[in-house]
């Protein structure tokens, strides 16, 4: 006989104590292993905020006012003029600067300017933006900053010293702000002009004019092709190309500004052919002219104008740019100056006897 199922029966559920996986997670320990890598993550977070924070700070701390900008101050030295209109020299304390326009400058020298150092010059509005990331790739490089500066930054180094001279890119800022600045306050034209004036170009021989009558003797306007490539070959760096210090280094720069001006079509082929042959002639092989006559003269001329400039409206002879004219001929100066020459050996020694008695 079957067996019935047994009625309502419940199912056995064995005796257990009460299981882990039921237990509510435990929170971890927050120690020292967890904070230290988000303090770590929060530091590398604020570091670009900060460097902005720095470099604001040092960019607009040293920042010329407007109104040094809108008017900028340069040391000009003084010019003594002969009679009949020549240049018998310069008054100034360590620094020659003699300001000249435009016109009074050779166009080869502005086109060797323009074509090494500044092509896009009248294109940029002070910052040539096809420069620019030559001027981040240097400073991410090696943390200097080299090139690219268009005329007009420049220009702002050189009038401004609060800029500074240190290679980094808080500098490079400086110029481009000041530059943007300059580019809305003048013209293209009067930004050559100031750049020209305000340039060291070589040694004490500051600016274009004080430059060229230095190495060749001459004004300015007067620069040929081949000198003016010299002038600015300078600009890389006066102590490297020096024709003085290494005439090679200096040939081979020169050449290299040729080669630029006949490649943008400044000259022709074959006159890019013809000045490369030719040598760097500089003053020290020419012969002297006017501004080595009269040298008591010119002394004595310093001397009154430094005593009479102050009680005169102030004037400073070594940094107004005055204009001083004098009484003296430089031709019967000359003639003067060369008959004591081809005498002075007959006098001297009749002096000298006369003076022991015999």
């Amino acid at each position: 006989m079957a067996e019935e199922p047994i009625q309502n029966a419940q199912p056995v559920v064995p005796h257990t104590t009460t299981s882990r996986l039921s237990e509510p997670p435990k929170t971890p320990s927050k120690g020292r292993n967890y904070w230290i890598p988000r303090i770590f993550t929060y530091i590398l977070m604020a570091l670009p905020f900060l460097y902005f924070l720095y470099l604001a700070n040092s960019v607009t701390g040293d920042l010329p006012s407007l109104e040094e900008i809108e008017r900028p101050k340069t040391v000009l030295s003084s010019e003594m003029y002969s009679a009949d209109g020549k240049i018998l020299g310069y008054i100034h304390k360590g620094e020659s600067r003699i300001d000249v326009d435009l016109d009074q400058v050779s166009p080869h020298l502005i086109n060797a300017l323009l074509v090494t150092e500044d092509k896009r010059f009248y294109e940029h509005s002070g910052m040539d933006g096809q420069a620019l990331p030559a001027v981040l790739f240097g400073f991410l490089k090696d943390r200097e900053v080299r090139g690219a500066s268009t005329l007009t930054m420049q220009l702002a180094r050189n009038l401004y010293k609060n800029i500074g001279r240190e290679k980094s890119l808080a500098r490079k800022i400086k110029e481009l702000i000041v530059a943007e600045l300059l580019e809305r306050k003048f013209t293209k034209q009067e930004i050559l002009r100031a750049y020209l004036n305000t340039c060291n170009m070589f040694g004490n021989a500051y600016w274009i004019q004080t430059t060229s009558k230095k190495l060749f003797k001459k004004d300015a306007k007067d620069l040929s092709i081949q000198e003016s490539a010299m002038i600015v070959a300078l600009l890389k760096g006066q102590g490297v190309y020096s024709p003085y210090k290494d005439p090679e280094k200096a040939l081979e720069r020169r050449n290299t500004v040729i080669a630029l001006m006949a490649n943008d079509g400044m000259i022709t082929a074959a006159a890019k052919d013809s000045l490369l042959k030719t040598r760097i002639v500089l003053a020290e092989e020419l012969p002297d002219v006017e501004i080595d006559l009269a040298p008591y003269l010119k002394e004595r001329v310093r001397l009154f104008m430094d005593e009479w400039g102050p009680l005169n409206g102030g004037y400073n002879v070594y940094q107004d740019g005055l204009k001083i004219y004098t009484t003296i001929d430089t031709r019967l100066q000359g003639y003067a100056e060369q008959a004591v020459k081809e005498h002075l050996t007959v006098l001297q020694k009749s002096f000298s006897n006369n003076i022991s008695g015999r």
